[in-house]
């Protein structure tokens, strides 16, 4: 993950439980993402815990500012 934005003016991804074994990765648009990471599953002391990650999750409530913005050429998939 690359140059995420959470908001217009909120650099950076949300991270949210939405379930007992399954975490979220949210962001507004990104530069660059590896698709084969959408969905991962991670083996914990407590068993797996699935990971799912996608685009278009604007979150009103982030802080602004956050990472400094890239600069350059954006890179596709």
């Amino acid at each position: 993950m690359v140059g995420a934005t959470r908001s217009d003016s909120a650099a950076g991804v949300t991270v949210a439980w939405v379930g007992p074994r399954t975490v979220r990765v949210g962001w507004l648009e990104a530069r660059f993402r590896d698709p084969d990471a959408d969905e991962v599953t991670l083996d914990g002391p407590g068993g797996p815990v699935s990971v799912v990650s996608g685009a278009g999750a604007s979150d009103a409530t982030a802080p602004p500012g956050g990472m400094p913005p890239m600069t350059g050429p954006v890179e596709d998939c």
